[in-house]
């Protein structure tokens, strides 16, 4: 199974502040509830080697992916291996800071990261605040039950 976060050699997660997790024990408790065993791993780093296996990097020996989903994740691949880096966070740029003026605080309790303007739920705050704040925006929108998709399309028309 592939989960966000950083997965240790005991296949325990840490650290995934999407989910509110900070210690999770994924493993024994899907072995648990599924009553077979189960392997994990860092999502984005089974991404990344399946698209050398069967992807985009097939027949490439170095990559770099970049994932847009739950969050924003990357990885490196040098030599058709993952380079892992210190605690495991090489390529990761979720919680990069790309603006250091930003006023709000990110899951992990910094300013400005990557995440907070790129992946779907940010999209959709960013959206919300956008609608309530401005007087005159021309948009069909409104803040219940908006999406990402919803955004996309609005963003079609114009």
């Amino acid at each position: 199974m592939g989960s966000l976060g950083l997965v240790d050699l005991f296949e325990k997660v840490f650290g995934c502040v999407n989910l509110g997790w900070r210690v999770k024990d994924v493993k024994e408790e899907l072995t648990n509830l599924l009553k077979s065993s189960v392997k994990v791993a860092n999502g984005t780093n089974l991404a990344t080697l399946g698209e050398l296996w069967q992807g985009a990097g097939k027949g490439h020996k170095n990559i770099l992916l970049v994932t847009i989903g739950t969050g924003i994740g990357g990885k490196i691949a040098i030599g058709e291996k993952i380079v892992v880096g210190r605690n495991g966070k090489s390529g990761e740029i979720r919680h990069l800071t790309i603006n250091k003026d930003e006023k709000k605080i990110c899951a992990c309790g910094k300013r400005g990261c990557v995440e907070q303007y790129g992946f779907e739920v940010a999209m959709v705050k960013m959206a919300r605040d956008r609608i309530k704040n401005t007087q005159g925006i021309k948009t069909t929108l409104t803040v219940d039950n908006l999406t990402a998709k919803m955004i996309f399309g609005e963003a079609r028309i114009y």
